[in-house]
């Protein structure tokens, strides 16, 4: 790594930063831009609302604006819609020590798809290929071990190289971007079904509460450190004309 005192050693720019901008000056250009832009950020606090629509009209109050209508270029972010403070009611944790130490909404997720891993396994449906995907489980510590029956699978396909940290598929070619919760595990819908996904359960409950939407399926996407992430990508409904019919295939996460 270079020391910063050895940058004097590089000669300095003969063009004048001001002549980057035309007429030497900070504003390149004084015309609205008439079309909408690629991707608007819009933050909302549930605290000021019960409702996605709501929060909107009180946090952007007086005349109608154009934050209270939001578009497919918009992104919301919502940074206390899992707070206390917003309402958000915390599900009694079937698994709580006596004087243990309060554990985050996170350490709950992972610790229900834990016990879900402890139920008795389905057996492999038909298949001679012998191939198994990628797949993990936790220890009670909360850490990732490999696991050939683990509920965590690796998942969105993408190169080895770009692959997550472990995530790259046995054979070489392909790899996978993160991990998903298997949703067609019958361990997984036992639990949900039992009520021994009780936070699970309270997150898409809260989902459909604020954002006032019936949600048909859903899916847990797990990125386990920073070298997980998705790849941009559409949903069905970019490229299925019948998926998304009624607004089923809309994404919260």
């Amino acid at each position: 790594m270079e020391h910063p005192q050895q940058w004097s050693a590089y000669a300095p720019s003969k063009q004048s930063r001001y002549g980057l901008v035309p007429g030497h000056q900070n504003t390149t250009t004084k015309d609205p831009m008439a079309r909408p832009p690629d991707m608007r950020v819009v933050t909302a606090l549930a605290s000021r609302g019960e409702t996605l629509a709501s929060t909107l009209r009180a946090m952007n109050g007086g005349p109608v604006t154009a934050l209270q209508h939001l578009s497919t270029r918009d992104v919301v972010m919502i940074p206390d819609l899992f707070e206390p403070s917003s309402g958000f009611v915390m599900p009694p944790d079937p698994w709580a020590v006596a004087g243990g130490a309060a554990k985050t909404i996170y350490q709950r997720l992972v610790e229900e798809i834990q016990h879900a891993t402890r139920l008795e396994a389905a057996p492999a449906q038909g298949g001679g290929s012998g191939h198994r995907d990628v797949a993990f489980s936790t220890n009670t510590d909360g850490v990732f071990t490999d696991d050939a029956d683990g509920l965590f699978k690796a998942w969105h396909k993408t190169t080895p190289r770009a692959a997550g940290d472990g995530l790259a598929d046995p054979n070489g070619r392909d790899g996978n971007g993160h991990l998903i919760v298997n949703d067609r595990d019958r361990r997984w819908q036992l639990a949900q079904q039992r009520g021994e996904a009780p936070m699970y359960s309270a997150v898409h409950a809260r989902i459909e509460d604020f954002f006032r939407m019936k949600i048909q399926g859903k899916r847990y996407n797990h990125y386990r450190d920073m070298t997980n992430w998705k790849p941009f990508h559409h949903d069905a409904a970019g490229l299925d004309k019948d998926a998304g019919k009624g607004g089923k295939d809309a994404g919260k996460g």
